[in-house]
């Protein structure tokens, strides 16, 4: 890779929203050309997992079989759509996926719809539209180093502190490597929610599920399985998007589902996403105007509460302990007072932290230079200026994808078209701003 200690931009996040930004950049300057004498312009984007137009959600870090949350026709652009009927046989043969069980079994599953185009009322495996961003990333990125007209480096690293400094920012790893930049664009997702449990996955308590592609949960279930002599009790903190999926996960791995007694999803709300479940005794599971699901999922979820094996718990959880017997004791703020509640796997599922409350060393090194980013009032992210993703305190530096959210839902920029619309008017302000001479690399 040359060398990109001076770079024209630094993405940090090189998942859906990071690369969406470079390829409206990218596109830009391939529909402008170039002036004679103009360098290119210099773009370095620093990823965690070095999963480049992926992320976690699209990525390894989500395991085989895990599907978007709506039908394609509503979470996709078309274009996708058609490049899925397009080159699908391509995905199976390519041996990309060979391995992947469930996105073969997928792909064959719906082989008339996906070779007829008629895909829009799928629920699509998560990977493929990865494997379709991750594709155009590097196409794009080939055809404008090819006419000269940006250089474009992928680095695997986390990105632990930016600096700003007058001539632009200092971006710092964890590694100890830093890079310079003239501009700045914040991509690194969800906010980790901080572990305040202080408990691990030797414990029984699994914090975060994608850290390590659910290998921890597979591992402990199995685990603790053998140790107990037992089936499992399992509790689930929290009942967003993740904890379906948890649910799901688990019903594709049939070693793992014989040794499971019992899964009570314990939240604030006492549902769970995808609409409600015929039948008034499973409303209180599902009901609430809660998120939308995989049709999947919900057929899934539906068949294990009517077997008795998913139930739910509407309660705020205030402290889970483990204690000698290597269970943990879960203490509770249910409807009617306080609740004790046990289990031998507890699997976090509470959504996104905030900026005031998070291990991640970034958000936390960015609050502590206040002066530059100032926390929103929702304390999801940093404040802006008006109608721009620009921080307010530091010139040249921005924001895109949950860093964006405010409470108010219609704020959110999670979903696959709200990061398209989000990167397409922040990659053009970016390429305007690349293109004057002030940030231009004429140096």
């Amino acid at each position: 890779m040359m060398n990109f200690n001076h770079a024209d931009l630094i993405v940090a996040g090189g998942g859906l929203s990071g690369s969406r930004v470079v390829i409206q950049i990218l596109n830009r300057l391939l529909d402008a050309g170039k002036e004679a004498g103009e360098k290119p312009i210099e773009i370095l984007i620093i990823d965690r997992f070095g999963e480049f137009g992926r992320g976690i959600p699209y990525g390894k870090q989500s395991p085989s079989g895990f599907l978007l949350i709506e039908p394609a026709d509503q979470s996709t652009p078309k274009e996708f759509r058609d490049w899925l009927s397009l080159h699908y046989k391509e995905l199976v043969h390519e041996g990309v996926h060979h391995e992947d069980r469930l996105l073969q079994a997928w792909i064959f599953r719906y082989k008339e719809q996906l070779e007829s185009g008629q895909v829009d009322e799928l629920y699509v495996p998560r990977k493929l539209f990865g494997f379709y961003v991750e594709r155009l990333l590097s196409q794009t990125v080939q055809l404008a180093e090819a006419r000269n007209l940006a250089k474009v480096g992928l680095m695997t690293g986390e990105v632990t502190d930016v600096e700003p400094e007058d001539s632009g920012f200092t971006i710092r790893l964890a590694d100890d490597s830093s890079f310079h930049s003239r501009a700045f664009v914040l991509a690194t997702g969800c906010i980790p929610r901080s572990n305040s449990s202080g408990l691990s996955v030797d414990e029984g308590y699994i914090h975060d599920l994608y850290e390590d592609a659910y290998a921890g949960l597979e591992q402990e279930v199995a685990r603790r399985a053998k140790a107990f002599g037992r089936k499992l009790d399992i509790l689930i903190a929290g009942s967003n998007a993740s904890a379906i999926e948890a649910i799901y996960f688990l019903s594709n791995r049939a070693e793992l589902l014989s040794v499971v007694r019992s899964i009570n999803v314990v939240s604030s709300s006492g549902y769970l996403p995808g609409g409600v479940f015929e039948g008034e005794e499973n409303e209180a599971l599902t009901s609430g105007g809660q998120r939308p699901s995989a049709r999947e999922y919900i057929e899934i979820a539906a068949r294990f509460v009517a077997e008795g094996l998913v139930t739910a718990t509407q309660a705020k959880i205030e402290q889970i302990d483990s204690r000698a017997d290597r269970r943990l004791y879960i203490e509770a703020d249910g409807l009617e007072g306080k609740i004790e509640l046990t289990a031998d796997i507890v699997v976090n599922c509470t959504g996104a932290g905030r900026v005031n409350r998070t291990d991640s060393p970034l958000i936390s090194n960015l609050r502590a230079r206040e002066n530059h980013f100032k926390t929103n009032a929702s304390l999801r992210g940093f404040q802006l200026r008006p109608n721009s993703y620009e921080l307010e305190g530091v010139d040249n530096g921005f924001v895109i994808g949950p860093l964006l959210n405010q409470d108010a839902l219609e704020t959110h920029v999670e979903s696959i078209l709200a990061v398209y619309r989000v990167a397409e008017e922040l990659g053009n302000a970016l390429y305007q701003r690349l293109s004057e001479t002030a940030m231009a690399s004429k140096r």
